[in-house]
């Protein structure tokens, strides 16, 4: 496992996992897949239930992919705005984009399991500090809970063994990230 910086390495804001034998971290699968129009048709063939039943209950796979396209950029376009490590007010930070993972916590904590959301397309992560977040994985959550899917309960897997890597590793604080190096 090694940590990649996604838009500035010399500012310590937005970083993701690459996880080992993968050939990218995993901010950029996520957003490659999501613009990807064979993946999505597939992800969305595979759960055409969840798609045109479920929570969001899209009337086409067809509309669902243009749909996640449109999500996926406007997502990215939102994180490079806020990751930009020049913010001094909370509402610019990644903070006001990223929230708890767990619905029902009302504070901010310490190596918090994260969340930005645009719609049904999540961006999950660890919280180090209010501008610095680490990238786990990614998914499209077509369903309320995430123990309802076994792809969605991987990345609640991957969320504790990023937490338990930093740990290990001392990457606890913004501070402990200012002098390791990064991986582009």
């Amino acid at each position: 496992m090694k940590l990649v910086s996604i838009f500035d390495p010399t500012k310590h804001t937005l970083l993701a996992i690459q996880y080992d034998g993968e050939e990218e971290d995993e901010y950029k699968k996520a957003l490659n897949n999501w613009a990807d129009v064979y993946y999505l048709r597939n992800f969305f063939k595979e759960h055409e239930s969840d798609l045109l039943h479920g929570f969001y209950q899209f009337s086409s796979v067809n509309e669902a992919i243009h749909h996640t396209m449109g999500l996926a950029q406007d997502l990215e376009d939102k994180l490079f705005e806020h990751a930009d490590g020049e913010a001094t007010e909370i509402e610019n930070m990644l903070q006001s984009l990223f929230k708890p993972l767990n619905n029902n916590e009302t504070t901010i904590n310490h190596l918090q399991k994260s969340k930005f959301q645009n719609s049904w397309l999540r961006i999950y992560a660890i919280r180090i500090a209010p501008n610095c977040y680490v990238v786990t994985g990614s998914a499209i959550k077509l369903v309320r809970y995430m123990h309802e899917k076994d792809y969605l309960v991987d990345e609640l897997k991957n969320l504790e063994r990023v937490k338990n890597f930093l740990i290990e590793e001392g990457l606890t604080d913004e501070d402990s990230f200012e002098f390791i190096e990064l991986n582009n």
